[in-house]
C-alpha cells in the first residue's frame, strides 16, 4: 500500500488509468432520502454539480434538465464533458440509479462509444442499486460494497471503530427507536439526565447527513426534538454532550482502485446552525491540528482498505478545547468532493496553490447569461488566478439560486472576492 499525499482528485478516482469516469453525482442514491425530499424537493438537480469537474472523455448522467447556457459556457471554457444524458425530470422521488435501471437501453445508447473503453462509474454514493447499474453498463465501480459503506457511514457503527482503533470519541448514549417510534418518556428521561451534567446536548439520527437529522437540544426543547424524531425514521439516534466548538474540519481521502491510499485535503466546513452550507480550503489551521487529524484519519482509512472499502470519504471532526474529535464519516463523495474536483482541473491553468471557498448564493438576476455579465470582472476566465467559478446553476432560472466558487491564491482574496459578490447583491443563503 503506497501513502500519497494532496493527489489530484480526478487522477485518484481513475488510478492514473485514462479511463472515461460516468459520473452519477445523485445525493438520493444514500439512506434517508425522504428527509432530503422533505427538506428540498429539488435535491435530484444536484447531479449536475458533477459538469465542472468531469473531463472531454468523460460522462454526466442527470435526473433534472441541464442548463444548456452553464453547459456551453463550461464548453467554452475546455470544460465538461462531451457526453452529458439527462432524463429531464422536473421533480422525482426515484434514484438516478433506479431510473438507470428502468431505462438501460437508453443510457447505454447516450454512452456510445464510452462503454467499450472499460469506464469507472461513479456514484455519490456506493448503494447496492448503483453495483447493478455498474454491472450492467460494464463498469467498474468507483465504490464498494454497501454493507461495507454503511459500516462507516452509519454513525454509531462509525463511532464503534473509533473506540475499537483506541480512538477518543465524544461521550453520551446511542438509543434504539424500536420501530422508529421513540418512547417519548423513556427519551426525555435520557436527555434530561444528561442535561444536568451538560447546558445542551447534540442529538443525531444514525444514517442522516448534512444536518437533515441533527437537533440541539436544551431544557426547553426536549419534547419540541422528540416529536419531531418520532416524524423521522432513524433507527438509533446518538445523545452527546453539545461542545463548544472552535472549528468543523473535513478531511477527506481516496482509496483508490489499485487500493492505493490518497489524501485528497482538508477544508473547513461552513455551518447555519447545525445546517451544512459550504467550506473553505485554505491555510486555516495550525501545524498541531492539521497533523492530529491527518495520523488519525489515517488510522481510519487504514481500517477501511483492510475491511474492503474503496472510494472517495470524507471524514468530519470538531475542533474543541476538550480536543479534537472525529464524529462522522461520510463514506460517500462530500459536497466539498465537487470543489476539490473542479479546482483540481482549474490549477492546471495557475501555477500556484489554490485557496477556494464556496457556498449556496442568490442573485439577483435568473439568466446564465446575466449571471456571466454581472460577474464579469471576476468571473473564471482561465488567465485571471483570483476568480469566481459558478456552480451547482441548475435551479438558477427558477430561483437566483447557485453556489459560487471563490478561487485565490490567498484568504485575503477570498475575503475581497466575497466583498465584491456582496456589492454585486449576491447573497449567501
Amino acid at each position: 500500500m503506497s501513502l500519497r499525499q494532496q493527489t489530484t482528485f480526478i487522477d485518484a478516482i481513475r488510478a492514473n488509468a485514462k479511463r472515461p469516469l460516468i459520473f452519477a453525482a445523485d445525493v438520493l442514491s444514500q439512506p434517508h432520502r425522504e428527509l432530503y425530499l422533505k427538506s428540498d424537493p429539488y435535491a435530484h438537480t444536484k447531479c449536475n454539480r458533477a459538469l465542472g469537474m468531469s473531463e472531454d472523455i468523460d460522462a454526466v448522467l442527470l435526473v433534472a434538465p441541464v442548463n444548456e447556457d452553464y453547459l456551453a459556457w463550461l464548453r467554452s471554457n475546455n470544460l465538461a464533458p462531451k457526453v452529458v444524458f439527462s432524463f429531464n425530470l422536473e421533480q422525482t422521488d426515484k434514484s438516478l440509479g433506479e431510473l438507470i435501471l428502468e431505462n438501460p437501453d437508453t443510457v447505454k445508447a447516450a454512452l456510445g462509444d464510452i462503454l467499450s473503453q472499460k469506464p469507472i462509474y461513479v456514484p455519490h454514493y456506493s448503494s447496492k442499486t448503483d453495483l447493478r447499474v455498474a454491472e450492467l453498463l460494464g463498469a467498474e465501480l468507483f465504490g464498494s460494497d454497501e454493507d461495507v459503506a454503511m459500516k462507516y457511514f452509519d454513525k454509531k457503527s462509525f463511532k464503534e471503530e473509533l473506540q475499537s482503533l483506541g480512538i477518543t470519541t465524544v461521550g453520551g448514549v446511542t438509543h434504539g427507536l424500536q420501530g422508529s417510534l421513540p418512547n417519548p418518556g423513556e427519551l426525555a428521561e435520557i436527555m434530561e439526565r444528561l442535561l444536568h451534567s451538560y447546558p445542551s446536548l447534540m442529538v443525531r439520527g444514525a444514517r442522516g447527513s448534512s444536518g437533515s437529522s441533527a437537533y440541539q437540544v436544551d431544557g426547553e426543547k426536549v419534547h419540541e426534538v422528540i416529536e419531531t424524531l418520532q416524524a423521522n425514521r432513524d433507527e438509533e439516534i446518538l445523545i452527546e454532550p453539545f461542545l463548544s466548538v472552535i472549528a468543523s474540519p473535513n478531511d477527506q481521502w481516496i482509496i483508490d482502485l489499485n487500493g492505493d491510499i490518497h489524501h485528497v485535503g482538508l477544508s473547513a466546513q461552513l455551518f447555519e446552525e447545525l445546517k451544512h452550507v459550504g467550506n473553505i480550503q485554505g491555510q486555516l489551521f495550525s501545524k498541531r491540528v492539521s497533523e492530529e487529524i491527518y495520523e488519525t484519519s489515517r488510522k481510519i482509512v487504514t481500517r477501511m482498505k483492510e475491511e474492503g472499502y474503496q472510494g472517495l470519504l470524507g471524514i468530519d471532526y470538531i475542533v474543541t478545547d476538550q480536543g479534537i474529535f472525529a464524529i462522522e464519516n461520510n463514506a460517500r463523495m462530500n459536497g466539498s468532493s465537487y470543489a476539490f474536483g473542479v479546482v483540481d482541473r482549474l490549477s492546471r491553468t495557475f501555477d500556484t496553490e489554490l485557496c477556494w471557498k464556496f457556498f449556496k448564493a442568490h442573485s439577483p438576476v435568473n439568466s446564465f447569461d446575466e449571471l456571466t455579465q454581472l460577474l464579469k470582472p471576476i468571473l473564471y476566465d482561465g488567465k485571471s488566478t483570483n476568480c469566481v467559478f459558478p456552480f451547482d446553476c441548475d435551479r438558477l432560472s427558477a430561483t437566483g439560486i447557485f453556489a459560487p466558487i471563490l478561487i485565490a491564491e490567498d484568504t485575503y482574496h477570498l475575503h475581497y472576492l466575497e466583498q465584491t459578490l456582496d456589492a454585486l447583491n449576491i447573497q449567501k443563503v
